[in-house]
């Protein structure tokens, strides 16, 4: 009996912590930090065509399009952001499995799941229907599942987060990587990893639960220089500075994103999000940049 009380008591202790856990972060509210986009009412969903049902990663190329990928295809496609409309691609290397596109100066940069990048000129003008890219290899390596492509205009830094190993000594971790334009080369160690233990409190979850974390797209935002990075595999929108802080998070609506997978900021501070189909339609989403007085 002393055991079994024993265990029951443990048992007992085991619910409170994981409901403190919950109540750490739930569907609606943040950590430190709130998210200043209406999550639950974007302004615009645009149903996208088929082709574009894999889509992967999104990246802004003016005040009204972004550029995206699909990860079977090496086919950039250029988007409407009002009216979700496809106004151009250009095919830009043969298939694989492309995760992440930026546009940085003048070139395209394109990140395939195994860390190599291909880059292009972003004019259009010079387009054809196969426009010749240059193959970047990098360190990384499919075991490193690379998903993720961002550019910070303010230091010049290019961000690669990665959904899986992240590098020996950082187990149980998410990692974000630097890549160097100068060198082409991407930095040794992470520029900073999203640990087990911050990752089990926002979450609310065991520690050991930290694996469904499945960083899929990142994006740096233009006025606070947070970094925004989704998860695809339970539709999260996760925050946090540059040393790897959590600061929000927030689960994103089912009925409107089913498996989240490109983010992107435009101009105005305007948040797109895509969603693969996942059974259903692949969108693209908007949401405004809510005014302070309107932040909770």
């Amino acid at each position: 009996m002393l055991i079994s009380g024993f265990h029951l008591l443990h048992s007992l202790i085991r619910i409170i912590v994981a409901i403190i856990f919950f109540a750490e972060v739930s569907d609606d509210r943040t950590l430190v930090d709130e998210i200043p986009y209406r999550l639950d009412s974007p302004d615009l969903v645009h149903i996208l065509p088929h082709n574009l049902d894999e889509i992967s990663g999104l990246t802004p190329i003016d005040s009204v399009h972004v550029a995206a990928v699909q990860d079977e295809k090496g086919t950039l496609f250029i988007l409407n952001v009002k009216t979700g409309k496809i106004v151009d691609s250009v095919r830009f290397a043969g298939r694989g499995d492309y995760e992440g596109v930026e546009a940085i100066g003048n070139q395209i940069f394109v990140l395939r799941s195994d860390g190599d990048l291909f880059t292009f000129s972003s004019d259009r003008a010079t387009w054809s229907d196969r426009t010749p890219s240059k193959h970047i290899r990098t360190r990384l390596s499919r075991r490193y599942d690379a998903e993720g492509l961002a550019y910070d205009a303010t230091s010049g830094t290019v961000l690669i987060v990665c959904k899986e190993y992240p590098g020996k000594g950082f187990r149980r971790s998410r990692a974000v990587y630097t890549f160097d334009l100068r060198s082409k080369k991407v930095s040794d160690d992470p520029a900073f990893v999203l640990s087990s233990d911050s990752l089990a409190i926002a979450l609310g979850e065991p520690r050991k639960m930290h694996s469904r974390f499945k960083p899929s797209a990142i994006a740096v935002h233009p006025s606070s220089g947070n970094l925004f990075l989704l998860s695809s595999r339970n539709r999260l929108l996760l925050v946090s500075d540059w040393s790897g802080h959590i600061l929000a998070v927030k689960k994103l609506d089912k009925d409107i994103i089913r498996q989240p997978e490109g983010i992107a900021f435009m101009p105005d501070g305007a948040l797109i999000i895509a969603s693969e189909a996942a059974g259903g339609r692949a969108v693209l989403v908007k949401y405004s940049e809510r005014i302070r007085e309107e932040r909770p």
